[in-house]
């Protein structure tokens, strides 16, 4: 094979389905390096896999790659793991195309060793996958050795692993992940109600459940303004206006935040577009806000997590109930609505202190407000290592989920305060009762249930052309049809 020709596969099987913004930027960093793309999309293809299996066969590749975008569903109540489903796809991969299949990814970044162990993939990229996979490819296609690529795992001749450290991408020298060509962005858009952009990549918060510093790196790396908004007229062209972008806060740091807004109304994209982002309560200013409004921005995510000071200093993070007050009233004075994100159950947590949250999020009055009861534990996070000092085998009254024989909590394992007593569930229903801006997961009723997967309200409400952020649909839909 004299040019590098590589498969990337889409097999996240969420629904409603999300763009896979990663192929997007992979293909377009193989081909700006003269490499030759090939996507097939299992989500959204009506070829049956066996037509797909087929074209596979009868095509010659130098590497098969797939991306891990979750490695579960994010539930303390459902602990339902996407990785049997990305085995399986390896396993398809292997028995149709004779190269070898690398992953990578977010989700599979948070685990990359355990991740590959149990997939069987030949090769996986912990952290930014563009250069490395050009890289990789380039060694295999020439017959040179891969061993020092920046952030690859691969397998010994003995089955162990080795692993090298990542080298995360300048991402201002990568003007080309503006392109967004390669994959079918407005059939996602008409099937999954928004577009997704990324801004910037990596997060230097401490909190201490966070898997963000570990997948994407704890120094945030920024892309220029003005590739960022290429990006977005480069999908508005293909007929989508209304995004969500993937940054894990927009506003840290805030210069940038407002140089992407300043660019897109400098364009007059802030025109035709609306968009919803993740912020942190902190800093978040009325010149921000009022920005980010004739931007076109019409909604945020916070994620508060608490309304209880000590709890919040517990989990690492760094806004007080003060500062969630004047978040709430820069967003009311702007006209934007707001969603915020609840993490009840984290360390010293107890009845007291979520009705103190709860009853602090009334007077907020967000749009909306979601509900996770429990911790989900990763890997290398602070709250682990607390509790593997402790002994994870002495921590059953806190965690849920089998711990026997998934030590590295490959599989979702939940810490919840003991403090909080028994039927915190039923205790939390009495506080939020007949108040329908709390979304929660295992809701009463379908219209509040705050699990995206496979979810029907939202499904049918994307069918009807809804388009928004996805708490934004749960909570607008139902009240809409009730009517």
């Amino acid at each position: 094979m004299s040019q590098p020709r590589v498969l990337l596969v889409n097999n996240n099987n969420l629904n409603p389905p999300v763009a896979p913004i990663a192929l997007d930027y992979l293909a377009a960093a193989l081909e700006e390096n003269g490499i030759e793309p090939v996507i097939v999309d299992l989500v959204r293809s009506e070829q049956p896999p066996e037509s797909l299996a087929g074209f596979i066969r009868n095509n010659e590749f130098t590497l098969a790659a797939l991306t891990i975008r979750n490695i579960d569903d994010s539930s303390g109540d459902t602990r339902e793991s996407f990785l049997p489903h990305a085995r399986d796809t390896v396993n398809w991969l292997k028995e149709n195309c004779s190269c070898p299949v690398v992953i990578g990814g977010c989700g599979f970044s948070i685990l990359p060793v355990d991740v590959l162990g149990y997939t069987g993939a030949d090769f996986g990229i912990k952290g930014d996958g563009e250069e490395a996979l050009v890289e990789l490819a380039f060694c295999l296609c020439n017959g040179t050795s891969y061993l020092e690529v920046p952030g690859l795992l691969y397998r010994e001749e003995g089955g162990g692993i080795q692993y090298n450290s990542p080298v995360y991408c300048r991402l201002e020298r990568m003007d080309y992940l503006s392109r967004r060509s390669f994959v079918d962005n407005n059939w996602y858009y008409m099937h999954g109600g928004q577009g997704n952009v990324e801004t910037k990549r990596g997060c230097e918060q401490g909190c201490i459940y966070c898997s963000d510093p570990i997948s994407r790196g704890k120094m945030i790396r920024l892309r220029p303004a003005v590739s960022v908004v290429r990006e977005i007229a480069n999908l508005v062209e293909q007929g989508i206006n209304c995004f969500h972008f993937c940054d894990a806060e927009f506003n840290l740091p805030p210069g940038h935040a407002q140089s992407v807004c300043q660019e897109i109304i400098k364009c007059g994209l802030n025109e035709v577009i609306s968009w919803y982002v993740y912020c942190s309560p902190v800093p978040f200013s009325e010149q921000l806000a009022r920005l980010m409004k004739e931007a076109g921005c019409v909604g945020i995510n916070f994620g508060i997590d608490s309304g209880s000071d000590p709890i919040l200093a517990g989990l690492g993070r760094i806004h007080k109930k003060s500062d969630l007050i004047k978040m709430a009233r820069s967003c009311h004075r702007n006209d934007i609505i707001f969603m915020t994100d609840l993490l009840l159950g984290g360390p010293g947590e107890m009845r007291e202190t979520v009705k103190e949250t709860i009853l602090l999020v009334k007077e907020l009055d967000p749009f909306a407000a979601g509900i996770s009861l429990g911790v989900r534990v990763y890997k290398e996070t602070p709250i682990y290592r607390e509790l593997l000092q402790k002994g994870l085998h002495n921590c059953g009254s806190v965690l849920s989920g089998e711990i026997e024989g998934n030590e590295n909590f490959l599989f979702p394992v939940y810490y919840r305060s003991e403090k909080m007593g028994e039927d915190i569930r039923g205790y939390i229903d009495e506080l939020t009762s007949g108040d329908p801006r709390f979304l929660s997961f295992a809701a009463a009723s379908p219209e509040l249930d705050y699990n995206y997967t496979n979810n029907d309200v939202l499904k049918e409400a994307i069918k009807r052309g809804y388009r928004g952020a996805y708490w934004y649909i749960l909570r607008k839909f139902p009240f809409e049809v009730a009517l």
